[in-house]
């Protein structure tokens, strides 16, 4: 596998820090040159450009390291060196700005015939037509339908019977057929408004929410287990669902609903690290819908930069293809072929999201694997809550999740040395064993599917297995009693991990390692008013927020009256 590239906030501010801030800072930018920001490194000196992308040779800040001449007083390790010279050869920088070429391109998708594409107009409610002769109509629906059959010189058929109202009524509401006791009541009751009093009582009628709110839950792509290779459950995402259908019984308007769900946090004013307040946790509860795809990120370090991505534009693409009816994933790598949809509004939409899952300012998805913080809420009053932190993070959870390391990778090396072939004999299990528990760099793929043969069966062949396991299980049940005795409350949500969010980037063919012209929150060219660009807001001109309001302005944007775009199909959450 390749060496992935070394990225500018973790990996080389640090050196540059240490050895080269000191002398070129804002405060104290010799030769021009300001390199305590990616900004300023790529903005270069007085002697000209810094870096020059892909090529070591022609980097001037490579040439004074290599030649030692830099920094002044010492120079870099070799291992510093190298760090370095392969983030010049591979590292993320911006091309330049898009040429007039692409601009022209981009302007000639981008036409007024292209702004009246069908799926962008807004609904106009068109007058009831007349009423066929003869036919029976109650309701304005009712004239629509007799109008189509009268032009087939068709007629509506006969009334149905009660029993079939009835249960046309239960299974339409609820998914559930009427018991022969409520049958019977619905049949006994002769007053004129029976009907509506049968509607009335499945709409209020748990079983209503939970059969139309599985509707909204398949959109917003909700399952109770993760989707990644071993299919790992989701601890607390079925706070999510049962949003979705207390919803439903609120009967919430449709545009409280989509805001909540896609900046629930900013609606509230979370402050990340915090206990919430009790008003803040159904809207933090709420952005459990930003938390429905396959999120496989936990702590480890290695090869996980392409699982930040992976989940960044997943999340776009899954949370807005929901509500914008566009299959806006086509333009992660190129234009899109039919809808008016450029590849930059994708990552305009893109730089909406990435303060909240920031590839160089990562949280971990995954609870199970990692130490402290995680992605989740962590709903605890704050006298227990740093107790609570110290525990998990201690040198006796570190111990079990060390073990636990342990255990998976013997798994795997004993079932990739099985499907070779070889028999594992005593003498050979224990030297895999040693090699693995000696080795300081260990790093274990949770995801790595468990083919040929199951842990199980490994359990019941090699019995070293039940003795590492129970060496897990005692260390566990000794580490309880010790536990602050708090059961953790944790929401599976989304809040901003900065104010500052790294550059968002257009990815030449999606791949993040090719990264093109840098590019600022906005709306899709087609949908946004061309001489008068929607305005995200600017965070540092509101020091009392704890977040951009970034996503926050999307969906005021989504749901606004006057906007076409949103997903229109059940209008008022329940009603």
């Amino acid at each position: 596998m390749a060496q992935r590239a070394p990225l500018f906030k973790d990996e080389i501010l640090p050196v540059l820090e240490k050895s080269c801030v000191k002398c070129h800072s804002p405060k104290q930018a010799m030769g021009g040159l300001d390199l305590s920001t990616f900004a300023g490194l790529m903005k270069g000196g007085s002697s000209g450009p810094a870096i020059a992308p892909g090529k070591p040779g022609r980097s001037l800040l490579w040439v004074m390291v290599e030649s030692d001449k830099m920094p002044m007083g010492g120079s870099l390790s070799a291992a510093q060196k190298q760090l370095l010279r392969t983030y010049i050869e591979q590292g993320r920088f911006p091309t330049a700005e898009l040429d007039a070429a692409q601009v022209a391109k981009e302007a000639a998708r981008i036409t007024p015939e292209a702004r009246q594409w069908w799926s962008f107009q807004a609904p106009v409610k068109p007058a009831v037509p007349a009423t066929p002769r003869g036919a029976t109509v109650r309701t304005p629906i009712d004239a629509f339908v007799a109008q189509k059959l009268a032009a087939k010189g068709w007629r509506m058929q006969s009334e149905a019977d009660r029993v079939s109202l009835a249960r046309r009524l239960y299974f339409g509401l609820t998914g559930i057929a009427p018991t022969p006791a409520e049958m019977k009541a619905f049949l006994d009751d002769s007053s004129s408004q029976a009907y509506e009093k049968l509607v009335d009582r499945l709409l209020e009628s748990p079983r209503y929410g939970e059969h139309w709110g599985r509707h909204w839950l398949d959109i917003a792509g909700y399952s109770d287990t993760r989707g990644d290779a071993g299919d790992s459950t989701r601890e607390t995402l079925w706070k999510y669902r049962d949003y979705v259908i207390q919803a439903f019984h609120k009967n919430k308007p449709i545009n409280r609903f989509l805001v909540e769900q896609f900046a629930g946090d900013q609606l509230v004013n979370y402050q990340p690290g915090t206990s919430p307040k009790p008003e803040q946790i159904e809207a933090l509860t709420a952005t459990g819908y930003l938390r429905t795809i396959a999120d496989i990120t936990d702590n480890q370090t290695i090869y996980e930069v392409d699982k930040y991505f992976d989940a960044l534009q997943k999340t776009v693409e899954t949370s807005l293809s929901s509500v914008l009816g566009l299959s806006i994933g086509c333009a992660r790598c190129h234009d899109h072929k039919f809808d008016p949809i450029l590849q930059k509004d994708y990552y305009k939409l893109t730089a909406v999201y990435q303060s909240t899952w920031d590839p160089e300012n990562w949280l971990a998805a995954n609870l199970g694997f990692g130490p402290w913080p995680s992605r989740m809420v962590l709903d605890i009053p704050g006298d227990k809550r740093e107790a609570w932190i110290k525990d998990v993070t201690s040198s006796d959870a570190k111990t079990i999740r060390r073990l636990d390391d342990l255990l998976e990778a013997t798994y795997q090396r004993f079932r990739a040395e099985l499907k070779t072939g070889r028999e594992l004999m005593p003498e050979r299990r224990a030297e895999l064993r040693r090699i693995i528990e000696e080795d300081p760099d260990l790093e274990v793929d949770r995801n790595a599917t468990k083919d040929f043969i199951s842990d199980n069966e490994l359990d019941k062949r090699y019995p070293e297995f039940a003795k590492w396991k129970e060496e897990i299980a005692v260390r566990r049940a000794n580490r309880r009693k010790k536990q602050s005795e708090i059961d953790p409350n944790f929401i599976e949500a989304a809040w901003d991990v900065s104010k500052t969010p790294s550059p968002t980037y257009v990815l030449q063919r999606g791949n993040y390692l090719a990264p093109g012209a840098e590019v600022q929150p906005g709306l899709p060219a087609v949908l946004d008013h061309p001489a008068k660009p929607f305005a995200f807001p600017k965070p540092e001109e509101h020091p009392d927020w704890h977040h951009t309001g970034r996503r926050l302005a999307l969906a005021e944007w989504l749901v606004a009256r006057e906007k076409v775009p949103l997903w229109r199909g059940f209008g008022e959450v329940g009603g």
